[in-house]
């Protein structure tokens, strides 16, 4: 009785499907963290300006109160 390498060609066929699977997500990794550190670069400069100008406006109303003899 002989046996045919059928399974054999059906494994190689399965391992490229699962091997090509896994290097793809691997990159769509890599791909969507950097997006990720990019995105955040750039909207970390408009925080910072968020925060500075919170704080010029609210030291513009204690100086205003101040001015105008308002207590809180």
């Amino acid at each position: 009785m002989r046996v045919k390498a059928v399974y054999t060609v059906e494994a190689s066929m399965v391992m490229a499907v699962c091997i090509g699977i896994v290097m793809a997500s691997i990159l769509l990794t890599f791909h969507i963290y950097r997006e990720t550190v990019t995105e955040l670069a750039s909207t970390a400069k408009s925080v910072d300006d968020a925060a500075t100008r919170f704080r010029q406006i609210q030291f513009g109303k204690e100086v205003l109160d101040t001015i105008t003899n308002k207590e809180k």
